[in-house]
C-alpha cells in the first residue's frame, strides 16, 4: 500500500470514530432529557434502509401530559421484530413528542456502536500498517 492509501485509512478511521462518538453523545443526551412512556404497536410500515426492504413498527403512546402521539419508527428489520399489539417502551422529546424512538439497543445505539467500531478498526489497521 502506498502512503496515500495509509493516510486515507487513518483519516477514515478518525472521521468514522468521531462520527460514532458524536452519535453516541447525542443518543445519551436524548436519553437523559427524554420523556418515557409505554406504547403499543398499532401497525407496521415497510420502507427501504440500506437498499433492503424492512418493516418497522407504528407506535401509539401517551405523553406525561396526556397528549396522544403516533409515530413510525425509522428502525426496522426483515422479518419484523414487532407484531401488532406488542407493548414497547418509548422515549420521546418532551418538546416534540412525535420525535420518539422505541427504547431498544438497535433503535438507539446500533448506529453509534457500528460507526465507532468501524472507525476504530480502520485506525488500528492504519497504525499497524504504518508501524509494520
Amino acid at each position: 500500500m502506498d502512503q496515500l492509501a495509509h493516510a486515507g485509512l487513518l483519516i477514515a478511521g478518525v472521521v468514522l470514530t468521531l462520527f460514532g462518538l458524536l452519535a453516541a453523545r447525542q443518543t445519551a443526551s436524548f436519553r437523559s432529557r427524554a420523556g418515557a412512556a409505554v406504547g403499543r404497536v398499532t401497525g407496521l410500515h415497510d420502507f427501504v434502509a440500506n437498499d433492503s426492504a424492512v418493516t418497522g413498527p407504528i407506535v401509539d403512546f401517551e405523553t406525561a401530559d396526556g397528549k396522544s402521539v403516533r409515530f413510525a419508527s425509522r428502525t426496522g428489520s426483515n422479518p419484523s421484530a414487532f407484531r401488532v399489539g406488542d407493548t414497547v417502551r418509548v422515549l420521546y422529546d418532551r418538546d416534540q413528542p412525535e420525535e420518539a424512538k422505541v427504547d431498544s439497543f438497535v433503535s438507539l445505539w446500533l448506529g453509534p456502536v457500528l460507526f465507532t467500531a468501524l472507525g476504530a478498526a480502520c485506525l488500528v489497521a492504519g497504525v499497524a500498517i504504518v508501524l509494520a
